[in-house]
């Protein structure tokens, strides 16, 4: 490991000032200038921990792990208690794939400072991801006891007891939340994808319209919006929300099978087939095309033409076929067309609940490799 050795020379200025100067540096992401400052505090007086863990974070956020690992070490031998420099530690090694030992950091961290709140937060963050439910949510309390508004913590609580299957707890820390910290879009949207799972709907859509206020360039919130006033038979406004959508972000698919939706329970089947069609001509074997203008023909009435695009979905979603079993070729004989066209229909819909439900339990159990680094929660606050 590279020994660091201070190049700048003292400016002439206090290590107060100093270190004030570099913190204001780095959240211009200025780091040349920050480094100067910090490495003018040592160049002072070598025994400043504070100003080691300060240029370790440079490192950090550049990715240099050796070079921050070292600096850390370094605030470590002045002071083994430094909870800044414990959880940085442990950071690094999440960075490495190895929470056991990223754990051990976060829980000295906080036996030398119990109210360390992003300390616990990350120790929280491993107990999650282990299924150590009653220490991580002890983790989180006791950070939020020390931060109320610390939204990671909240966050994460939340995404826990939804985890659990325990969603009206879940909406009340967020809603919790939502009053010490109104203008955060993660808390609305969050509310409103659990209010949409509890089919509170009238509920959801205020969220999201609360969510895409304050972040009105957010693809997803506006999707979400749509989805909840497609579930309140808002089908104009649904169909503006997902237009917008589409316009901040024209490869949200799941957007424009909701607008498809959208169109065909207003009747405008000529607008969503024109778009199915153009979809199949870049994948004409695109399982979920053929399923989406199967639910267009059977709202038309021509329900042969809806046999005959369900059986494409069932033919070419072979990757489906393995998941959900149920999704063969229907026996047609002794069935009119329409009650053939029908139970096709009722079969995608069961299979497009179950993937929803996969998802969400994919989400809550996503390796924390895969989070964001920093002292972040699921902010991913919509599916």
């Amino acid at each position: 490991m590279a020994e660091w050795k201070p190049q700048a020379k003292s400016l002439g200025k206090g290590a107060k000032a100093h270190m004030e100067v570099g913190k204001a540096h780095m959240k211009e992401a200025r780091y040349d200038e920050a480094l100067a400052e910090f490495e003018a505090v040592l160049a002072e007086n070598s025994d400043a921990a504070g100003a080691h863990v300060a240029i370790g974070s440079i490192f950090f956020r550049q990715n240099d792990f050796e070079m921050a690992l070292s600096h850390y070490a370094s605030a470590l031998a002045i002071n083994p208690d430094l909870a800044p420099a414990l959880v940085m530690t442990g950071n690094i090694h999440m960075e490495g794939g190895d929470p056991e030992l990223a754990l051990g950091q976060y829980e000295r961290a906080l036996r030398a400072d119990p109210t360390h709140a992003s300390a616990g937060v990350r120790a929280g963050q491993v107990y999650l991801d282990g299924q150590r439910f009653d220490e991580a949510e002890a983790c989180f309390r006791t950070a939020l006891e020390e931060k109320p508004d610390m939204l990671p913590a909240r966050l994460m609580l939340a995404s826990m007891l939804e985890r659990q299957e325990k969603p009206e707890a879940a909406l009340a820390e967020l809603q919790a939340a939502v009053r010490l910290m109104p203008d955060q879009p993660a808390l609305h949207l969050y509310i409103g994808r659990l209010c949409l799972q509890q089919q509170q709907y009238a509920e959801a859509e205020t969220a999201f319209l609360r969510g895409t206020e304050l972040q009105p360039d957010n693809p997803t919130g506006f999707f979400l919006l749509g989805v909840a006033d497609l579930a309140l038979a808002r089908y104009e406004l649904a169909e503006q929300s997902l237009q917008h959508a589409l316009e901040l972000n024209p490869d949200l698919t799941a957007a424009r099978f909701q607008l498809i939706k959208a169109w065909t329970q207003q009747g405008k089947f000529p607008k969503a087939l024109k778009v199915l069609n153009k979809m199949l001509q870049k994948q004409p074997e695109a399982s979920a095309v053929h399923r989406w203008k199967g639910d267009v023909f059977t709202a038309m009435g021509e329900f042969e033409k809806a046999i005959v695009a369900y059986r494409s979905a069932i033919e070419f979603g072979d990757a489906l076929r393995d998941r959900y079993p149920e999704l063969v070729p229907l026996d047609g004989s002794g069935l009119e067309e329409q009650a053939l066209a029908e139970q096709y229909r009722a079969i995608f819909v069961r299979v497009a609940e179950q993937q929803a439900a996969s998802k969400r339990a994919e989400r809550g159990t996503r390796s924390l490799s895969e989070r964001r680094r920093g002292d972040s929660g699921p902010a991913q606050a919509a599916r």
